[in-house]
Parts: C-alpha cells; sequence; structure tokens
C-alpha cells in the first residue's frame, strides 16, 4: 500500500512540474499589455536582457503557435513519463525535466540573440519550440532505452536518434547528399542494435519501431519546411539545439545522479 501510494504521489509531482510551464504560457497568452515586457528584442539594452532571455520562451502571439508547441510538448511529456516509468527511471525523468525547463530557455534565448546580433538581424525572439523540441528528445531516448541494456547498445541508440533526427533535418533544409549520408549512419546504428538482439523475440523491437516512427513522424513539427509564415521567422536554430539538449541531458543528469551507461535501467531500478 506504501508503495502504491508513493508512485501516485511521485507521478503527481513529476506530471505537476512538467505541466506547470503549460499553465504559465496560458497565463500570459491572453495578457497583450505586458508581452512587449516579457519578450526578447535583438534592440533591447543589455540591463533589460536578463529577465527576458527565460520570459521570452513563454510568450506567443497566435493560437496556432501556442496550440501547437503546448500540445506536442504535453503529449510527448506524458509519453516520456509512462515510458520513464516503466523503466524505474523516475528521478532521471524529473531532474531532466527541471534542468530542461531551466537550461533551455536561458541557452536558446542566448545563443538566438548572439546569432542574429553577429548578422544583424532585428525583431524579437519568443516562443515555447526549443523546450517542447527538448521534450521530444527526452522522449527519443527513453525509446532508446527500452531496446537498450548495456553500454554499446546505448551508444548506438543515442547515435542513431542524433543521426535520424538530423537526417530529418538536412532533409529539409540542405542538401540530398547530406541528409543521404546522416540516413545510411543512422541505419547502420540501428542495424547494430537489431544485429545485437537478434536472437530476443520480435515484439520488443516492433514495440519500439512503433514509438520511433510516433518520434521521427513529429520531426516535421520542429522542422517546417516554410519558414517565413505571416512576417514571423521559425527560429530553426532554437528547435535543433533544443532537440539535441533533451537528448543530452537525461544521460548528463544520469551521470550526475552516479548510474553507469553500462545497465542503467537495472541500478536505476534498484535505487530509486
Amino acid at each position: 500500500m506504501n508503495l502504491i501510494v508513493k508512485f501516485h504521489r511521485e507521478r503527481l509531482i513529476n506530471l505537476s512540474i512538467l505541466l506547470s510551464p503549460v499553465a504559465v504560457c496560458l497565463i500570459i497568452f491572453p495578457l497583450n499589455g505586458i508581452k512587449q515586457n516579457l519578450i526578447l528584442r535583438t534592440d533591447a539594452q543589455v540591463s533589460s536582457l536578463i529577465l527576458t532571455f527565460y520570459t521570452t520562451n513563454f510568450v506567443h502571439y497566435t493560437f496556432n503557435h501556442l496550440s501547437s508547441n503546448l500540445f506536442n510538448y504535453t503529449i510527448f511529456g506524458v509519453l516520456s513519463l509512462r515510458i520513464y516509468e516503466l523503466l524505474n527511471l523516475n528521478k532521471i525523468y524529473r531532474y531532466s525535466i527541471i534542468a530542461i525547463l531551466l537550461l533551455v530557455p536561458f541557452l536558446n534565448s542566448l545563443y538566438s540573440y548572439l546569432f542574429f546580433s553577429l548578422y544583424n538581424i532585428g525583431g524579437s525572439i519568443y516562443g515555447f519550440s526549443a523546450v517542447t523540441s527538448a521534450i521530444m528528445g527526452m522522449y527519443a531516448v527513453g525509446v532508446i532505452l527500452t531496446i537498450c541494456s548495456d553500454e554499446k547498445d546505448i551508444i548506438f541508440g543515442y547515435l542513431f536518434v542524433l543521426l535520424a533526427s538530423f537526417f530529418f533535418f538536412t532533409l529539409t533544409y540542405s542538401s540530398i547528399v547530406y541528409s543521404l549520408f546522416f540516413l545510411v549512419l543512422s541505419l547502420l546504428s540501428f542495424t547494430a542494435i537489431v544485429y545485437r538482439h537478434r536472437k530476443e523475440p520480435p515484439r520488443k523491437f516492433f514495440i519500439a519501431l512503433i514509438l520511433v516512427a510516433i518520434y521521427l513522424f513529429n520531426l516535421g513539427a520542429i522542422f517546417p519546411k516554410t519558414l517565413v509564415e505571416g512576417g514571423s521567422v521559425t527560429n530553426i536554430l532554437g528547435h535543433i539545439s533544443g532537440l539535441v539538449l533533451g537528448i543530452l541531458i537525461p544521460y548528463m543528469v544520469s551521470l550526475r545522479l552516479k548510474y553507469t551507461i553500462d545497465g542503467l535501467r537495472v541500478r536505476a531500478g534498484t535505487e530509486l
């Protein structure tokens, strides 16, 4: 009974952390009068940048922008929660979410601001897309952990997720040569995982393929073909960097919690 109560309390805490920025975005959305004080502008004085580096990530001006970001964030956040729960990695999930919510908004604003300033691009930088991308990356890591069981597996798994993500990125914005390069490498990485588990029942890989397909299909949401719409420009730099951070942060959290890559799931399950 105590274990059941603890489990539900842990889930409630994780859901509260996950959904708190959703509430913030929804509260800010109708408050047009204060949005100008919350967004990051490339022509702003340095003294006014510190706060807006963070708050600008929660500002949206159109309902489509708001709804698409929050929908993908919530869906992949909840799916990730369930996957990490099944793997007994609740603590890694919680600290990864906290790290994403604290670091990704600030880092996204910082390098976006530096990039825009370097090329004298004026305007405002705002939106929740970088955090949404990071949550999608965290989901992809959870999927990989469902089929990976040792150090080599997880290395190949991380390579597959990163390379497949760069494949979709280059397919949308670069030449076919680069996209084919990343496609071949990502397929080789996944083939290596399958080969190492070739004697196991195929059911696990079938489920994993479905979960991977969900991830790859939704990459189109963060890598849109049209970057300019209605006078607004999609900050694709924030999207790809957020995705990569979301893939790397769970690994960094696992190291901080002193879980080795080798046998991560088993050790986490006995200690959490």
